[in-house]
This record gives C-alpha cells, sequence and structure tokens, in this order.
C-alpha cells in the first residue's frame, strides 16, 4: 500500500458537516440505544391496544425518560459564577446524565384504568411493569391481552396478547452536547447550542438548537463590585426534534383488506424542549472557578405518530359464507399523541471549571428530583 505524505486539506464548511454529523450519530446512539429504541421497538405492539390505551400506556412507560431529557438540557448553561469578559469565548462539548429513581424504574398497570373494557393483564402475568428505564428481565415485564367473543365458535377468545416493552436495564438518561458562550459589554454573556438538520439512518432526521443568556448583578448592588464573589442571573431553552421512520405490519395468519401500501409512511416525531432560570454565585481563581446556584426549571416532550398502524380486531361483520373471519385488521390513523411535562421544578447546582491555557475542564451535579451529572471540556479565551 502506497504512503500518503501530505494531510488533505478538508474546508471549515466540510469540517464542521462532518462533525455535526458525528456528533448527531452519538446523540443518535444514545437516544436510541436507552430508552428511545426500547419504546420504538415495542410501539407497534402498543398500538393493538388502540389509541387512547397506548396513548397511557406509553406515556407510563416513557416517564423516566421525559423527565430525564428535561434535566438534562437545562444543565451546564454556565461554568462560571458571572459573565465573561466582553469577547471572551468558551466552545465545549459536555455529557449530561441524569439519574432515574427507583421509584420510576416500573409501574403498576393495575393502578390504570383502559378505556377498553375488554382489555386486561392476562391471567398469570405479574401487573407490575418496567418503564424505560426499568430492568431488561424478560421475565419482568407483564402481559396485555384483550379477549372477545368468537362469533364462529361462540367462545370467549384471545383476540390478541403482547408483551410490554422490557427495561433498557439503565437506569440513566445520557445527553451530550455542543455549545458556546460569548462575553458582551454590560456584564451580558450569550450562550448557543446549535445543530443543523442531520440525516440519520433509515431516512430519520435530527436538529437541536438552544439560547441563553447570563447579566452580572454585582453593579446593581451597593458595593456590589466589592464583593468577593460575582452574581448573575440566567435563562436557558433547548429544543431537540427527531423524526424516525417505523414499519408496523398486520399480524401474520389475520385477514386484511387493505393494500400493503396502506401502511407506508408511517413515523413517530419526538420533540423535547426545556427552559430553565437560575440565580448563581460564584468565584474566579488562578486556573480554578467555582460556582454554584439554584433555580427554576421546566420541560416538556412530545411524541406523535403518524401515518396509518394495523390492529387486530373483533370481526362486526361476520359471515360464515361472506366473511368467515373471526379476526381482521383494521387501520388506525395518527394513533399517538403524547404530550409529557417534566417532574422538575425547583433545583439547586454546583460546579468548577480548571483553567489550563486555553484548554478547560468543568463539572457539574445538580440536585433535583431527577438529579444531573455534567462534565465537559473545551477551549476558553
Amino acid at each position: 500500500m502506497a504512503t500518503v505524505n501530505h494531510v488533505p486539506k478538508i474546508p471549515f464548511s466540510k469540517m464542521i458537516a462532518k462533525v455535526s454529523t458525528a456528533f448527531a450519530t452519538l446523540l443518535l446512539m444514545i437516544l436510541l440505544a436507552t430508552p428511545a429504541r426500547a419504546q420504538l421497538g415495542d410501539l407497534g405492539e402498543v398500538i393493538r391496544t388502540g389509541t387512547a390505551d397506548a396513548n397511557m400506556l406509553l406515556e407510563q412507560y416513557l416517564k423516566p425518560y421525559s423527565n430525564g431529557l428535561g434535566a438534562n438540557f437545562n444543565t451546564g448553561w454556565s461554568n462560571t459564577g458571572g459573565p465573561r469578559r466582553i469577547l471572551g469565548v468558551d466552545v465545549r462539548i459536555s455529557a449530561a446524565v441524569a439519574f432515574v429513581p427507583a421509584t420510576d424504574e416500573t409501574f403498576d398497570l393495575s393502578e390504570l384504568t383502559f378505556s377498553n373494557p375488554d382489555l386486561r393483564i392476562s391471567p398469570g402475568s405479574p401487573s407490575i411493569t418496567p418503564t424505560a428505564a426499568g430492568p431488561d428481565d424478560l421475565l419482568t415485564r407483564a402481559t396485555i391481552e384483550q379477549t372477545f367473543t368468537n362469533p364462529a365458535t361462540g367462545l370467549e377468545e384471545t383476540l390478541y396478547q403482547f408483551r410490554m416493552p422490557n427495561g433498557t436495564g439503565f437506569p440513566y438518561v445520557a445527553s451530550p452536547m455542543i455549545q458556546a458562550n460569548l462575553g458582551l459589554p454590560m456584564d451580558f454573556e450569550v450562550a448557543a447550542r446549535y445543530l443543523p438538520s442531520v440525516g440519520l439512518p433509515d431516512d430519520g432526521e435530527l436538529q437541536l438548537f438552544g439560547a441563553g443568556i447570563k447579566h452580572g448583578i454585582n453593579s446593581y448592588l451597593p458595593g456590589g463590585f466589592l464583593l468577593p464573589v460575582d452574581l448573575a442571573v440566567q435563562v436557558g431553552f433547548t429544543s431537540l426534534t427527531m423524526n424516525v421512520p417505523l414499519d408496523v405490519q398486520p399480524q401474520e395468519g389475520i385477514y386484511s383488506e387493505y393494500e400493503t401500501s396502506r401502511w407506508d409512511d408511517q413515523n413517530v416525531e419526538l420533540t423535547a424542549s426545556a427552559l430553565s432560570a437560575n440565580v448563581l454565585v460564584g468565584r474566579n481563581l488562578p486556573f480554578l472557578s467555582v460556582f454554584a446556584g439554584a433555580g427554576y426549571q421546566v420541560s416538556n416532550n412530545s411524541i406523535q405518530a403518524s401515518g396509518s398502524y394495523p390492529v387486530t380486531v373483533a370481526n362486526v361483520n361476520y359471515d360464515p359464507i361472506t366473511s368467515p373471519f373471526p379476526r381482521v385488521v383494521q387501520a388506525i390513523d395518527d394513533p399517538v399523541d403524547l404530550d409529557m411535562d417534566g417532574e422538575n421544578d425547583i433545583h439547586i447546582f454546583g460546579g468548577f471549571r480548571f483553567k489550563l491555557g486555553f484548554l478547560a475542564l468543568n463539572a457539574s451535579y445538580t440536585y433535583a428530583k431527577y438529579p444531573v451529572a455534567n462534565v465537559g471540556i473545551g477551549l476558553s479565551i
């Protein structure tokens, strides 16, 4: 093999595109390899319960994912107490990990009320089943079934049966982040999180953006500039959008009058947003900055499944001659429309930044119902 003795020059725009694609792939791996993947893989089964019950079951199953992702996005905005000097720049890559409380690793199906009166927990099945962040032991999953009176035999039989999605065995929610901060006049600092629309495997798409602002408040206090610490207020907003195509087909052996093209264009869209407002205090020392703060955070996650999906239903037009099928496929359109508010509200946090030349290392810990650890590395000028 020939030896290459030179390094080809890569245009800056292409370099940014490569970095963005790599970051998107990392974010996708984290999102889909943990709670989201477990949900998407079994979405077709849960949809078979019908629109109302599918939304209820998925909301319970995804609860830790919704809370954890929102908690992650509401951290990491600052690595100092006060704003940066004018035109001071900080660019960093960080990772936030939310810790799911044990109470949110499972939920009890017996405490839910199904809108379909024929839907039930299968006899002999446990009623407690994992959430997305729960155990991955197959024996812990609950089984749900719907019964019906078979028009051909007159007997009560099982119309369909499925097991709830497994947990991931990973009681954490992880989120990587790219962020840039810039110091402005009058004790202001702005921050941006951005990832342009990036194509994902199987024609999926992901996009992320966020914006924040910080303002020093020492000047508003009598003798504020004499204080040994910096005081500031800060607000930040982050939004993530991800589209993933689905391919849910009718159960084998069930009569369907639909063309296979009816199940084309199935898609799931995930939208996550988070907003936080904080008060910070900190001090800059040689090589080291320490900070702490408290604030209020809100978050929201929405999931929509668009397109037509096949469910198995009893054949209300059963006739032994003209329609001799006790079970048939029925199409339901746009069956999932979840809107989940995060349960985090008041939080307190603390952290530090260690700077050596232009290189900066930072870490913080946020205490809330879903605690979050955040670590990062970047360049600070």
